[in-house]
């Protein structure tokens, strides 16, 4: 219980010390007539885009939950996936938290749940790398800036290494090595408890299942891929016209350094991201030479639309257990 609080302390003091670093060169005063810029036909245009970038997301996984077991219920597939986003954004963590939510709603689709698992690990796998995949770009970018190169390069090491880990366990799982379930294989006295040997087997059922997949479904993997690079230019176009109806025209170079930015603050073990978004925002505005109000501008609206898509999945969740009872 002690340390249960302990760590809530910690994530709340991080957030409120990172919401000071973003506002301390924030001029409140410019923040309204910015967004005052905006129409209704603007705000309509930008939460149609958004919501096809999760039909996106929910277009990857259904290709994946195809290629393993027949799923016919796309539509249900992206309110799923909208629930496990909800679920996601409002805990504490790096954007996870929402699968064993989405792996209950499979469940009551009828998908077994090694099929379940094996999806939903491979389309997190898939993202992640796509993620990590684009923050290395933008520090790549940021060579040619003037952040200190040693700073840099330290930031490319660590990226490397954060993306060569869902890389390694596709690979593993590709020439068919089972990691998780043989790590858990290893445990001492594995036999002995019930719920840990169940756990075990179904995991090694998963991963049989994500082999078979990497191994016999190059199409269904390359087109998984590519969805996810589709859902990205969504992504990129969203921000780059979000930024542009407040009257900022950003360059491309601009636009990855600034969802770069956005990813690595999402990273954080804090629900949404909260401070680390507004403080990177407001630090990459400065960085390029931009007013850091915009950064606190564009924050607002980013939250307003995931708050907006967080509240709508919960609301699946809850209809979805309801109907249940």
């Amino acid at each position: 219980m002690m340390r249960k609080w302990l760590v809530q302390l910690i994530v709340w003091a991080s957030v409120l010390i990172l919401l000071m670093l973003a506002l301390r060169d924030v001029e409140f005063a410019q923040i309204l007539p910015l967004l005052q810029q905006l129409t209704y036909a603007q705000i309509g245009m930008l939460l149609i885009l958004n919501g096809l970038v999760i039909v996106c997301f929910a277009w990857r996984w259904q290709v994946i939950l195809q290629a393993l077991h027949p799923a016919r219920f796309f539509g249900r597939l992206c309110l799923h996936r909208l629930g496990g986003f909800g679920v996601s954004y409002f805990t504490p963590g790096p954007q996870v938290g929402g699968e064993p939510i989405q792996l209950a709603l499979l469940q009551r689709e009828g998908i077994p749940s090694p099929v379940g698992i094996a999806s939903i690990g491979l389309d997190k796998l898939i993202e992640i790398s796509t993620n990590l995949t684009v923050i290395l770009l933008g520090l790549l970018i940021l060579l040619n800036t003037q952040l200190p190169a040693d700073q840099v390069y330290l930031a490319l090491l660590l990226g490397a290494f954060g993306l060569g880990l869902p890389i390694s366990v596709l690979y593993a799982l590709w020439r068919g090595v089972a990691p998780l379930s043989g790590c858990l294989r290893m445990l001492p006295n594995r036999g002995q408890i019930g719920r840990l040997k169940l756990l075990v087997e179904v995991i090694r059922q998963s991963e049989e299942s994500m082999m078979a997949f990497l191994q016999t479904q190059p199409r269904a993997t390359l087109k998984a891929f590519g969805i996810s690079i589709i859902s990205w230019a969504g992504l990129m176009a969203s921000y780059w016209l979000m930024a542009s109806f407040i009257g900022i025209r950003l360059t491309l170079v601009e636009l990855i350094n600034l969802l770069m930015a956005q990813q690595v603050a999402f990273l954080l073990p804090l629900p949404g991201g909260l401070g680390a978004l507004e403080s990177s925002q407001t630090f990459m505005f400065g960085l390029l030479g931009y007013d850091p109000s915009i950064g606190i501008t564009l924050s607002l609206l980013m939250r307003a639309r995931d708050v907006t898509f967080g509240l709508l999945g919960l609301g699946w969740v809850a209809l979805a257990w309801k109907a249940e009872r």
